[in-house]
């Protein structure tokens, strides 16, 4: 008998199906594939910054779930729309500029759903 009981197998089976659709949508989604980087210190960094932007991805994807917006946008639709937000700084004041009607149907629908 092994150092692992049933429950800590499926544990363990179920992390590794998480790592590998994390790295999956790291290869696709993110486009990282091959590293052209050799210096360590380097491919720590980019690693590092992949790792923010799939935790990024990953909550996103919860909260678009969550709030209904899976159904109508996707995911890459929201980044699309959201990546166009501005802000401008008028008297040291930083004012955001007028949102579009997508713009505001996604944030709106974004805030009802608790950010975990």
């Amino acid at each position: 008998r092994g150092k692992y009981g049933p429950i800590e197998c499926l544990d363990l089976y179920r992390d590794k199906d998480r790592v590998e659709k994390a790295f999956e949508i790291l290869k696709s989604d993110l486009d990282i594939f091959p590293l052209r980087e050799r210096k360590p210190s380097t491919i720590r960094g980019l690693v590092f910054i992949l790792f923010l932007s799939l935790i990024v991805r990953l909550s996103m994807r919860r909260m678009l779930g969550e709030s209904g917006l899976n159904r109508k946008y996707s995911m890459d639709r929201v980044f699309l729309e959201l990546e166009k937000l501005q802000m401008m700084e008028i008297d040291g004041k930083m004012i955001e500029r007028e949102r579009t009607r997508k713009q505001g149907e996604i944030l709106e629908a974004l805030q009802s759903v608790t950010c975990t």
